[in-house]
């Protein structure tokens, strides 16, 4: 029975078999090319756990409420760092003014 079972399989054509140390190829394919193809096995990559989902306003007691809107309302109105001065350096000052007035 699992002759006639690995006969059928092969018939159905390139398989790759990837058993320690050993190059998995069948019918002059190797393992690369069906890589590459994207009909062989390829890595997962690793996923990363999620972080718990915060808590819901209407699953918090009165209390966390309190203190979850006290943060945002603190975050929100917290004094920002405002944005930096371009310091123009005299090439560049010398440059537009001579934009400004062409000889």
């Amino acid at each position: 029975m699992m002759q006639g079972l690995k006969s059928q399989l092969s018939a159905l054509g390139p398989t790759i078999s990837t058993s320690e140390g050993e190059e998995a190829e069948h019918k002059g394919l190797g393992l690369r090319r069906h890589r590459l193809l994207g009909r062989g096995p390829s890595p997962s990559p690793k996923k990363k756990e999620k972080p718990p989902a915060p808590k819901l306003a209407y699953e918090m007691t009165k209390e966390e409420l309190d203190e979850s809107v006290r943060k945002h309302v603190r975050d929100h109105f917290a004094s920002k760092k405002p944005p930096p001065v371009h310091q123009w350096s005299e090439e560049d000052k010398k440059y537009f003014r001579s934009l400004l007035h062409p000889r």
